[in-house]
């Protein structure tokens, strides 16, 4: 029986993102006496310190990458696939004891019993070129995208050679590693905490739609926005002020930007929305839909990536299959709204994805390793 779980993660700079799931199985196995510990190449303090306040272990080496970007997990993981193109394919860190060892990290090489993908970086940039960046960037990315996709293929094959078991965050993100001629093993699904995200009402208000906006045109695409907006749909966002979007989004009348909001405020916004909208360029998984759902607030969103994985298209949301479809569709949802079964579906739904279901899978194939 597998007692001890030692998570390689990315840089701690948020709790959200890539760094959620082992964050939130860390927190699970605690209740369960597996002794878990987060190692990641750099950690924020307040973070750090307020994992530790519930009794996560965080182990920091202190490998802060030259700062290229606003983004410190693309800079570590750039940094990461140069190493490995120069010609350090040693492993970078060895984790003594008796450990189960998760690799999640997009920029760490270790040995490990399971290697966690949740996307090939180049991919993000790929089809962020489809999305709202500046000029320059655009360029520049489209410039470097075949070194920079030749580069993490050769870091993706020092991972799985140094990996058991390779598993992935969902079937579309399986699919990304392949085609980079990866063999992966399994889908597991991201974990939620549906204790923590749930309905805060049995009277939603349905005032308004709400939607996200990201970084780097990833996810939040501002002209579809607009548009639903046009229309005379009260919208309100939350996320950050990104600089590819325009400032007439912030300035619309139909759309009140509320900033960063605290998890308490997000889940309230979730229960009150007629509906979330969810308009991105790339998303593997997407957190957004299933807490949606888990606060009984149905999605829609793109019939493409992960959230097609999630949302059951007329049961759960709806799934668009161009801007167009997702604009109308958005409007006729606004003036004729939905049946009130479908807000019981979404909490259903969501349940397939809670902490509880998710860790007893990762559970289960711990345990076939002897240590």
């Amino acid at each position: 029986m597998m007692d001890s779980v030692a998570f390689v993660i990315d840089p701690l700079h948020m709790s959200k993102g890539a760094v959620a799931p082992p964050i939130e199985l860390a927190k699970y196995f605690m209740t369960e006496d597996i002794n878990s510990i987060l190692i990641a190449p750099f950690a924020d303090k307040e973070i750090a310190e307020e994992l530790e306040n519930i009794g996560l272990k965080i182990y920091s080496l202190k490998r802060r990458a030259i700062t290229l970007s606003k983004v410190p997990t693309f800079d570590t993981w750039l940094e990461a696939v140069l190493r490995v193109a120069l010609g350090c394919r040693g492993q970078d860190l060895q984790i003594e004891g008796k450990y189960i060892v998760i690799n999640t990290s997009s920029s760490l090489v270790v040995p490990s019993h399971f290697y966690y993908g949740q996307g090939p970086m180049t991919c993000a940039l790929r089809d962020m070129l489809k999305g709202s960046l500046k000029a320059g960037l655009r360029v520049t990315i489209k410039t470097l995208l075949p070194l920079l996709r030749y580069l993490e293929k050769r870091f993706l094959v020092c991972l799985r050679k140094h990996s058991k078991i390779f598993l992935t965050n969902s079937y579309f993100t399986k699919k990304m590693y392949e085609n980079m001629d990866i063999t992966v093993n399994g889908v597991i699904y991201p974990p939620l905490n549906t204790e923590k995200f749930r309905p805060t009402t049995g009277r939603p208000s349905k005032e308004y739609v709400l939607t996200y906006i990201g970084v780097g045109g990833k996810e939040g695409i501002p002209e579809v926005i607009r548009k639903i907006a046009d229309k005379g749909v009260k919208i309100k966002a939350f996320g950050i002020k990104a600089l590819y979007v325009p400032k007439d989004i912030f300035e619309h009348p139909n759309i009140e930007f509320l900033g960063y909001v605290s998890d308490e405020e997000l889940i309230n916004l979730y229960s009150n929305a007629l509906y979330t909208l969810f308009t991105f360029t790339h998303e593997p998984f997407g957190y957004i839909p299933v807490e949606s759902m888990a606060c009984g607030t149905p999605v829609l969103t793109y019939n493409k990536q992960g959230p097609s994985e999630t949302v059951i298209d007329g049961t759960t949301g709806w799934l668009a299959d161009s801007d167009e479809e997702l604009i109308n569709l958005g409007v006729m949802l606004w003036r004729k709204g939905y049946p009130s079964w479908i807000r019981s579906k979404c909490r259903e739904r969501a349940l397939e994805f809670d902490i509880k279901v998710i860790a007893r899978r990762w559970i289960e194939l711990m345990n076939t390793f002897e240590l």
